[in-house]
């Protein structure tokens, strides 16, 4: 994929990247998909889910990854793919809600 961080020259990367996530309905607010990132997370050894490219998010992921890993500062690419500011390294955010409470929920359903 081709991406540029804000101020920087396109560069070819080859980046893991996310297309979307989906919970079913009636699995929602239960921890289920943050529980189901960080696995995805820790099997292709990344620290945290910044550091994923996403392809053309939906409209309800953006405020899931603000809420369940801190990413805000996100870079819209013009090839459609979203990054934020971890992805090229930085510090990652610290989550609005910890592992440990929604790996609990994730358990008690």
């Amino acid at each position: 994929m081709s991406c540029a961080q804000k101020g920087s020259d396109y560069t070819e990367l080859d980046a893991q990247c996310c297309l979307d996530v989906f919970v079913h309905g009636t699995q929602q607010r239960k921890g289920v998909g943050a529980c189901m990132f960080r696995l995805v997370c820790s099997a292709l050894q990344l620290d945290h889910p910044g550091r994923l490219a996403f392809d053309r998010p939906s409209s309800k992921m953006k405020p899931f990854l603000r809420k369940h890993f801190g990413l805000g500062s996100e870079e819209e690419q013009p090839n459609r793919f979203l990054v934020f500011h971890c992805f090229w390294g930085g510090e990652p955010p610290s989550p609005l809600h910890p592992p440990a409470a929604s790996a609990a929920l994730a358990a008690s359903t």
